[in-house]
């Protein structure tokens, strides 16, 4: 090799070096910028899959919400004919319409296959809208033996849906269901996906439907549900066009909809032809065995309890661009340039982030020790970073114990997913509101360190972007309104039991004395003694009526605490022989054997009365006619007088022993053999014995009847 090459490779070297590190840096640079892109693409898919799914979610609620107001509408005005149910579902109070994206919304009697031409013949005459009634109308298919239909009554609009007047929802088994389970439950049912039957071709839907009872207020078990059902409010929604008008025209994703069924066991549903709900024109790509791979995304949406799978893939060309080579070298050059600068200042940016950030933990934290409630900041992974000393009051965790942990091991088992659902959905929305999550009573729980749950309410409030955590949740313990809540309910619900019983117990007795006094007021030729046996008849039930008018009104006063008890002392033996006597009507077709020894006691006279005929009267009602009923007097070790009644009826289940002394509860000996009773005898009793200081036990008697076990004060108390 020459001088003079020699002398220019070593003037080059470093020129060379800097190009082929600016090369080897570009290429570094150019694979990262590709890379970059293709977590942008990813990122947007995500995001663009997650607003089709709140779009989707919003929509379908949105449906569901006036599904609900026309349900209410309907309930709270029934019955209702066919007039006021084209008013009710036309506009609503703002005169929108509420048609849009829904295809029919109808009315369903239910009808008794014995009457269906009956029914038939009246809702062809039915002139309320139009005076030439419906001529044509049938109850369809043939119901082939079925006992019970649910038929389309109602249906608005009409025009266009003339095909589905007069069809059988029970004829469908996917209807039926839906039908059922709205009427065992109370509940609003969103209905498998179906084949529409207004619809010209193979147009699938689903239903919403809901239960509408002949009672008032809420029913209580499945049983009377089905008793008081009377027929279903139902909206018929055009899947296809209620999610196209939520995507728009041009969807950002591809996409296709299938239905997972409706418990939490059915996840794992495939995505069959029967599952489908939507899918765009075209091959469909999900994976029939329901399988998710790369290049597809899965989102769960919820549809009147049911589950909805999404399954959402790139669409369009979202391949991105390439970066030139001339740029390659530039950029090369420049980041090679720029090396120097860039590391020389590194040091300083951490050291002043690590700074900002300490600054904004330290009023992070400050803001949340003085928050009155325990309080937590939670990041957009669902982890705990933050927790105030009260959280240790409320939940049994030190704030170092609750920091790092995952929010959910905060949420008890049950409610976990339905909790990741909320927090996924909060994150797409955040603002300052209450966190909505039911528990399996009706509300949200917190669980403690020691896995026990306290009713909460929880309060979220987001947080700027780049700070510590995403969002701030304020904890408040509300068992004492939760308690407070639930008690009305009770209350609420005991009402309507006493007015459906009570109902009951006026109109038998009202029945008789009413259908006897007809007979004799135009029968005059009646002879002596059947008229005399009427008389009877109608003094019995008048006795039957008085009786429980007194009942209603003793509780009434004991309620209201305006009874008052004159105790004195006295010889319970004697006084329950003495009682005993008296009732002879009440116990005349049932031996009652007083038995026992002569004992002290120190109780109202009429309080004692009334406390042993209700006691009789209930043994006497489950106890089979001509068996023998038992009453027991002796003192106890105490000194306190005890009086056991003991039947030879059926007895009582020893889990129903709580609730006994209820009001308004019956036992289900009492539904099983339709006894007549109010469900407040029991509770008078009770709160009788209450007052006069003394106790009620029930328990079961040797014969395998029914016992109960009143003591009352011995002797006055000093």
């Amino acid at each position: 090799m020459s001088n003079g090459r020699r002398a220019w490779l070593a003037r080059s070297w470093p020129v060379v070096l800097v190009v082929l590190v600016g090369v080897a840096s570009s290429f570094a640079v150019t694979a990262g910028v590709q890379a970059n892109q293709h977590d942008a693409r990813t990122s947007r898919f995500r995001s663009d899959s997650e607003r089709a799914r709140v779009l989707i979610q919003a929509r379908v609620d949105e449906r569901t919400g006036i599904h609900e107001m026309l349900r209410d509408a309907v309930v709270s005005q029934w019955p209702i004919d066919r007039a006021d149910f084209r008013e009710l579902v036309a506009t609503d109070d703002a005169g929108r319409d509420l048609f849009e994206g829904v295809r029919a919304v109808s009315f369903n009697r239910r009808v008794s296959a014995e009457i269906r031409e009956v029914y038939e013949a009246g809702v062809r005459a039915d002139g309320t809208l139009d005076p030439g009634g419906y001529p044509d109308f049938s109850v369809r298919p043939d119901p082939d033996g079925r006992r019970e239909l649910v038929v389309v009554e109602y249906l608005e609009p009409l025009a266009g849906n003339e095909a589905a007047l007069g069809f059988d929802l029970f004829s469908d088994p996917a209807r039926r269901r839906s039908v059922e389970e709205a009427r065992d439950s109370g509940a609003l049912i969103a209905s498998a996906p179906v084949d529409l039957v207004q619809a010209s071709g193979s147009e699938r839907g689903l239903l919403l439907v809901s239960a509408v009872y002949d009672v008032p207020g809420p029913l209580v078990s499945a049983p009377s549900r089905r008793r008081h059902f009377v027929g279903a409010v139902v909206t018929v929604v055009e899947t296809r066009a209620l999610l196209e008008e939520a995507l728009g025209a041009e969807p950002r994703v591809e996409l296709e909809i299938y239905d997972q069924g409706d418990t939490a066991e059915s996840r794992d549903t495939g995505f069959g032809d029967d599952a489908l709900v939507y899918a765009a024109e075209g091959a469909r790509f999900a994976d029939p065995a329901g399988e998710v791979d790369q290049e597809t995304i899965r989102l769960d949406l919820n549809v009147g309890g049911r589950r909805w799978a999404l399954v959402t893939r790139p669409g369009g060309d979202d391949a991105g661009g390439t970066v030139a080579p001339v740029f390659v070298l530039v950029l090369g050059l420049a980041l090679t340039a720029a090396l120097g600068v860039a590391g020389a200042s590194t040091t300083g940016a951490r050291r002043r982030a690590e700074q900002l950030a300490q600054r904004r933990t330290a009023d992070l934290y400050s803001i949340i020790e003085s928050a009155p409630d325990p309080t937590v900041v939670v990041d957009a992974d669902g982890t705990v970073v933050l927790a105030s000393d009260r959280i240790e009051d409320l939940l049994g965790y030190t704030p170092e114990e609750v920091r790092g942990i995952a929010v959910e091991d905060l949420v008890p088992d049950e409610l976990r997913t339905k909790h990741r659902v909320h927090r996924t959905d909060y994150a797409l929305a955040p603002s300052a509101r209450m966190l909505q999550v039911e528990g399996a009573d009706g509300g949200l729980r917190a669980r403690r360190k020691d896995g026990s749950t306290v009713p909460v309410e929880i309060s979220l409030s987001p947080l700027p972007e780049h700070s510590l955590g995403s969002v701030v949740a304020s904890l408040r313990d509300v068992t004492v309104q939760r308690a407070a809540v639930e008690e009305l309910e009770r209350a609420s619900q005991m009402k309507s039991r006493f007015l459906e019983t009570i109902s009951h117990e006026l109109n038998t007795p009202m029945t008789a004395i009413s259908g006897f006094a007809r007979l004799l007021q135009t029968s005059p030729s009646l002879d002596d003694v059947t008229a005399q046996q009427f008389i009877g008849r109608i003094v019995a039930n008048v006795d039957g009526l008085n009786a429980l008018i007194g009942e209603v009104l003793d509780f009434s006063r004991l309620e209201r605490s305006t009874v008052s008890l004159e105790p004195e002392t006295g010889e319970l033996l004697a006084m329950a022989h003495s009682l005993v006597s008296q009732l002879g009507d009440v116990v005349a077709s049932h031996p009652v054997e007083v038995v026992g020894s002569p004992t002290p006691v120190y109780v109202d006279a009429h309080a004692l009365a009334r406390i042993l005929t209700n006691l009789l009267t209930n043994a006497v009602r489950y106890t089979p006619e001509g068996t023998p009923v038992r009453i027991t007097v002796q003192p106890d070790a105490n000194g306190d007088a005890v009086l056991v009644v003991d039947d030879s009826g059926p007895g009582i289940p020893e889990d129903e022993f709580p609730r006994l002394f209820d009001r308004f509860w019956r036992g289900q000996a009492a539904v099983d053999t339709r006894a007549q009773g109010s469900g407040i005898g029991l509770a008078v009793v009770a709160e009788l014995c209450l007052l006069s200081g003394g106790t009620i036990e029930p328990g079961r008697s040797p014969g395998g009847g029914a016992r109960f076990t009143v003591t009352l004060p011995g002797r006055r108390p000093t």
